[in-house]
Formats: C-alpha cells, structure tokens, sequence
C-alpha cells in the first residue's frame, strides 16, 4: 500500500473504537496477528492488533512495516499513571517512551507528530500531557511501585508495548508517535488479580466466573475498572479521529 496510515493497539478495547468509526475494506490474519484495512475520510488506514507484551508487539510492528510499509505509525493504547496530576481519561502523548530498567533504550515520537496530536487535543477542548512513558514487563497494579517508579523516572504513566512498536519503527525509518488514555490513577492499587481473568489481556470467561464465584465483591470492582478503560478508549478514540486527517 502506498500512503496509509498504520495504528496500532495491543487489547481490542484499545482499537475498536478507531475500528467502528473507519469504513472497513477487508480484515487479514498475517503471522497469527489481525489487521483490518479501510478509510478514514480521504485517508488509508491500516488498524492492527497485536496481543500484550515485547514479543507480540514486537513481531506483530514488524509485519505491520513490511507488509504496509505505511508512511507514520501511530502506537495508542491504555496506560497507568504514575505521575498523581493525571486523571482517568487524560490523554499522554509520549515524547520519548523508555525501557524500565534500560533507559538507555528509548524511542522517540517524532516532533512534527507531537506537535499535530497536541493541536489536535487543543481541538477538541481537551489538555494532553507531553513527556516519558515507560514500557515495563508486566501490569504495575500497586500504587508503592507506580510511586517508585515516578520517582526513579518521573515518567508520566506505563505501558507495555510501545517502546518496542517504537524501536521497530525507528529501524525501518517510519515516523512514530506513542499516544496513550489514563485508566487508572497513580494512587489507585487494584483489588482484582487481573492475570486470573485474562489471557494476553482479555478477559476469559471461564477464568472470570471461576474467579468471581471466589471473589464475588470483585464485579464491583470489575465494574468500575470497565468504566475507566472506557472513559479512557473514548477520549482517545476522539483524538485519532482528529489528528488522522492533519497527517
């Protein structure tokens, strides 16, 4: 394809939004990893999804640059804050995004990208935050590590995937940019065991009734953190729509 846009999300929650509003030309199954094709207004967009963690996004970035070989790729997805100004729903474009561990790895959203998402927020009323995210190997689900790891980095929020999207896009010279939503605040600890109910991030339903018939005051919870990760999807499912046409 020549001239397409490329966004990428790791859970399905993180792109169907984006999904709904293109008008969809066909949906392909490329080394295990799902990508759907279409338009949005009078731009070609390429949405993939690519599962949790450094290898997936790792692998699934890669087929994406090959296969497409799109003129900028756009990381987006839900993250935690770690920073306390940070409310569910904000929205962070990340200037750099480090490695835990290994800040001497980063990837860098490029300046031009930076500055078009920003307009774009400024377009719809709302304030973004510019500056680190940090990639880590697993959910940080305490609020003593997010704190910790605020004050090791002072980083806005964490993830897990884009600093790999964005180092695969460094090495094949695609313009990058990282965007995520907040749907957890620093301060909050999670009262579910999220890897019990989940398989790469999504929820499993014989893990979840299993888990709940255990844990039955855990639907509120389970409810409430579905509430966040929408507030948060939506908010950046509104600034992809803005910022696709500015590209």
């Amino acid at each position: 394809m020549t001239n397409c846009i490329a966004i990428i999300g790791a859970l399905k929650d993180e792109i169907d939004g984006i999904r709904r509003e293109i008008d969809l030309k066909a949906k392909m199954t490329l080394n295990s990893f799902l990508y759907y094709q279409g338009r949005y207004q009078d731009r070609e967009i390429i949405l993939a999804l690519s599962g949790m963690g450094e290898k997936n996004a790792r692998e699934a970035t890669k087929v994406l640059l090959d296969h497409f070989n799109p003129v900028s790729l756009i990381s987006i997805g839900i993250s935690g804050a770690v920073d306390s100004r940070l409310k569910v729903g904000d929205l962070v474009i990340g200037r750099r995004v480090l490695v835990q561990n290994s800040p001497q790895i980063a990837a860098v959203s490029l300046d031009r990208l930076v500055e078009l998402a920003s307009v774009a927020c400024r377009r719809l009323q709302l304030t973004p935050y510019l500056g680190d995210l940090i990639t880590v190997s697993r959910v940080i689900g305490s609020s003593e590590e997010k704190k910790a790891i605020f004050l090791d980095t002072r980083a806005l929020a964490v993830e897990m995937e884009t600093a790999f999207i964005g180092l695969e896009a460094a090495q094949k010279g695609c313009p990058f940019l990282a965007l995520r939503s907040i749907s957890d605040i620093a301060d909050y600890t999670f009262k579910v065991e999220v890897n019990q109910i989940t398989d790469n991030g999504e929820l499993n339903p014989a893990k979840f009734i299993k888990y709940t018939l255990r844990h039955p005051m855990a639907l509120w919870e389970l409810g409430k953190m579905k509430k966040n990760i929408r507030k948060a999807t939506t908010r950046l499912t509104l600034l992809v729509q803005e910022l696709l046409p500015m590209i």
